[in-house]
């Protein structure tokens, strides 16, 4: 495993695990075993994003370090969920759900094309 400084959390001399290089595949079946190290730095080498590993094995989407506007923010809401949709860049988009008994409860569904814009279609989405 490789340390390397932590340009993430904001502290300076602070260190973090790094999971290493991964494809796109590899992530997903990370995610999908949760399979994660707590703490360590996880890259897709395919899409050049970065995730942390939780304590429960999960990923947790960091970013994917490039400057892309984010517009166009939408709300919605249902029994269980808040969610919000927005346009990154040109032909991305991004919904994050929450959970409404712990707003700390959060998932995330990416994609290209058009920015899911109903409720309907963010209920239809697929979160990690």
């Amino acid at each position: 495993m490789i340390f390397g400084l932590c340009l993430l959390c904001g502290v300076a001399g602070a260190q973090v695990a790094v999971g290493g290089d991964y494809t796109t595949a590899q992530i997903q079946t990370i995610i999908s075993d949760s399979s994660a190290a707590e703490g360590d730095i996880y890259h897709d080498s395919q899409t050049d994003a970065y995730y942390i590993g939780t304590t429960s094995g999960a990923l947790n989407f960091l970013s994917n370090f490039k400057l892309k506007q984010v517009s166009n923010e939408l709300t919605f809401e249902d029994a269980n969920y808040y969610y919000v949709s927005m346009q990154i860049g040109v032909g991305d988009y991004k919904v994050v759900r929450y959970d409404k008994l712990d707003v700390n409860i959060e998932e995330v569904s990416v994609g290209t094309g058009v920015q899911p814009a109903s409720l309907v279609a963010v209920q239809g989405l697929v979160y990690l």
